[in-house]
């Protein structure tokens, strides 16, 4: 089969008004959905965000023969000893910044 280089490409198919539409009334469902899971979906995406940054330092304590579910729980009450070792003006910064943001 000849590859045509030469041929003109067609322009793109413009969206009917049902189309668009659809796709509106769908994101705002997504964002009801968000609003409405906040809660929820807050905590779990930030620890999934914290599982991927402290996961470094579980590898490190595998490497020098730490069980890695210790090695876990150890970086786990580490990260809660610094941040609430921190005191307590961050966490009213945080707070304030939270309440801003909702």
């Amino acid at each position: 089969m000849e590859n045509n280089n030469d041929a003109p490409t067609p322009p793109p198919r413009r969206w009917h008004a049902g189309e668009r539409a659809l796709v509106a009334l769908a994101v705002l469902a997504l964002i009801g959905a968000a609003k409405l899971t906040e809660s929820f979906i807050v905590p779990v995406i930030l620890g999934a965000l914290l599982s991927y940054a402290l996961e470094p330092l579980v590898a490190l304590l595998e490497r020098i023969h730490i069980h890695r579910a210790l090695g876990a729980a150890l970086v786990l009450v580490l990260a809660i000893t610094v941040v609430a070792g921190s005191g307590p003006r961050p966490a009213a910064w945080l707070n304030h910044r939270w309440r801003c943001v909702s």
